[in-house]
């Protein structure tokens, strides 16, 4: 109990000293403001309504970490981000590793912070000056004017569209698995795959020969993902979710639009770990699974392009040819009545019914080790098409 009131009274006095608000001191290390107040408040114990030990322990550290880097900062330090953890939606960048958890606080988010911040700091001083300049040539204007006309004549560079690749990182090194799953934007201008690398390769404690391993893998998929363009039409296509996560297996089949551009993969993840009961981790490996089937039906409905007109020509058949397979398809037809079996549009059996929804098994280790034989060989197969 000592301890916590001395921290809590080194961030009374910092607070006080240099006219710092709790709200911001809570975003600045990525928690929320009522819980830093019930911290401050000694209300710690773990009731029904108050905070764990263990979250009134992660809190202690993070305040800790904030005070060493303030001071080293000399009271600089609000507004850097650097100790802010990584909200909920950055988990689909972010998502599984098997080799070892990610860090809570992660450099990806310091650097993205870090970055935002100059570009606001960019264009608040562009702001000054236009503002001093409008004083100076005009002084029957106010200073609010002034700066409202400065801030006009500078607009909000507004976000970029978000286009998500979903990327996939395997391979082995010296025996052990490593393979993560993650979505990359096509317009991140935060980040390059050189940096991302080496986030990855530090966060989870791996030798730094992987670094170009990793760059390469996520350029690759990169470059050979195909950009699709939508049309008005409806256009329905099936889609297989089918993922492990450690003996939970999870299996879904539905239907997709794809020329539909609300359609939100990540949307639809996390109602689906709602109604399921599913952690939130699964929620990032449901979207990915999602993004990866969608982008390869994508590609399936490309027109091929590139053919020797020689193939063309030997596919293609003489107008005698063509007549004849027409009347004999045309016999074929009509020859055959429509019955209950061959309805297109009867009522699906009993058990065909479960093949559409989600659902969840439970693998015993013999069902784990069949799954796992699959997956090896679903691997191999990816790795030959990239």
């Amino acid at each position: 109990m000592q301890i916590q009131k001395d921290l809590k009274s080194r961030i009374q006095e910092i607070l006080q000293k240099h006219n710092i608000k709790q709200v911001d001191l809570a975003r600045e290390i990525g928690i929320h403001h009522s819980t830093l107040s019930l911290w401050m408040q000694n209300k710690n114990k773990p009731r029904k309504q108050d905070i764990s030990n263990s979250q009134s322990t992660r809190i202690e550290e993070l305040l800790e970490r904030w005070i060493a880097t303030f001071h080293a900062n000399k009271g600089q330090g609000m507004g850097t981000g650097q100790f802010r953890l990584p909200d909920s939606r950055a988990s689909q960048f972010m998502s599984h590793h098997t080799v070892r958890p990610v860090l809570p606080i992660s450099k990806f988010h310091i650097l993205r912070n870090q970055y935002q911040n100059s570009i606001k700091q960019q264009r608040q001083e562009i702001i000054l000056r236009k503002t001093q300049e409008q004083l100076k040539n005009n002084p029957n204007i106010s200073l609010q004017q002034a700066l409202n006309q400065s801030a006009q004549d500078i607009p909000i560079e507004p976000p970029k569209h978000q286009q998500l690749v979903p990327i996939t990182i395997d391979f082995e090194l010296d025996g052990k698995k490593i393979y993560q799953t993650f979505c990359w934007n096509l317009n991140e201008s935060h980040m390059i795959p050189e940096t991302f690398a080496r986030i990855i390769t530090e966060e989870n404690q791996l030798p730094s020969v992987i670094e170009q391993e990793i760059c390469t893998q996520i350029k690759k998929q990169v470059q050979n993902y195909k950009c699709y363009y939508p049309t008005k039409n409806e256009m329905l296509k099936n889609l297989h979710v089918d993922l492990r996560v450690e003996n939970i297996h999870f299996n879904d089949q539905l239907e997709w639009d794809m020329n539909n551009t609300m359609n939100s993969p990540e949307a639809l993840a996390e109602l689906t770990a709602k109604e399921m009961g599913m952690p939130e981790q699964y929620e990032p490996r449901i979207a990915h699974a999602l993004r990866e089937s969608i982008s390869s039906l994508q590609r399936q409905m490309e027109p091929k392009t590139g053919e020797d007109f020689s193939n063309l020509k030997k596919s293609t058949r003489t107008l005698i040819e063509s007549n004849a397979n027409f009347n004999q398809f045309k016999n074929v037809m009509f020859s055959n009545q429509i019955n209950f079996k061959n309805w297109v549009r009867c009522e699906l059996e009993y058990d065909h019914q479960f093949e559409w929804g989600p659902s969840i098994e439970l693998l015993d280790q013999n069902a784990l080790r069949n799954v796992q034989k699959q997956e090896d060989r679903k691997t191999r197969y990816v790795r030959r098409l990239r």
